[in-house]
């Protein structure tokens, strides 16, 4: 019954039949700026809502972050698998996942199933989470369905190198192997020999994080979404 609605990613557009099409502009969401934590303070902060977690810190661990609700759709259990894989090869890793959700007990028998209470930790959810992802040294977003992705523009701004699922509007976000690695949904093998990658090359870090710097700046700002909604509200002539 709508004049017109809004999509956020050009896949989303496509879920909408033929008909109605024309009614569809397709407006990207932006971020506005983060008051980031300091790395010291987001990482006493985690300390502080996970137990264990002060004792895994030491001067070589290798943080990886999800934000993202307890949910099936967000894919956890396949990331929880991919960093047991790559725990036998990288032992100084800690994997944070910060958020609640219906799958928190089914995500902590996992966890302990494989023995991985002092590498992956549920923080619970938390208040402003983005601005804690200055904790990370990579970001992971496992998801089997994503509209956009909202969560990856966050973590751009923090700089992180990104690993995401090659799902939804995720690819319009992350062009793989230029500003970040795509890998397929439920693959916690390519899960994990993608954080390898990162882990191993800090070089291919740094590229992958200025590429989403300078899309962010370019396709997902804030002011420009903000025009573009007005716009569409009340179009000149």
């Amino acid at each position: 019954f709508s004049d017109r609605s809004i999509a956020v990613s050009d896949t989303l557009a496509t879920f909408v039949p033929r008909l109605l099409q024309k009614k569809i502009a397709v407006i990207k969401n932006g971020v506005r700026p983060i008051d980031f934590k300091s790395r010291e303070d987001a990482r006493a902060f985690l300390e502080g809502k996970c137990a264990g977690l002060s004792a895994r810190n030491t001067a070589d661990t290798f943080w990886i972050g999800t934000i993202a609700e307890l949910h099936p759709i967000k894919g956890l259990p396949h990331a929880i698998e991919a960093i047991n894989i790559l725990r036998k090869s990288h032992p100084n890793i800690c994997y944070v996942i910060m958020s609640g959700g219906e799958m928190q007990e089914a995500l902590e028998a996992q966890i302990r199933s494989l023995k991985l209470e002092g590498t992956v930790f549920l923080s619970g959810f938390v208040t402003d989470a983005a601005e804690y992802l200055t904790a990370f040294d990579a970001f992971l977003l496992p998801s089997l369905s994503e509209g956009l992705g909202y969560v990856l523009l966050e973590a751009g701004l923090a700089h992180l190198p990104i690993v995401a699922t090659n799902v939804g509007g995720i690819p319009e976000v992350i062009k793989d192997g230029e500003s970040g690695i795509l890998v397929p949904p439920k693959s916690p093998e390519k899960i994990a020999d993608a954080l390898k990658r990162y882990m191993e090359n800090p070089k291919i870090c740094h590229a992958h994080v200025a590429k989403q710097a300078e899309s962010m700046e370019r396709h997902f700002s804030f002011n420009a979404m903000v025009e573009k909604t007005i716009a569409l509200y009340f179009p000149k002539g």
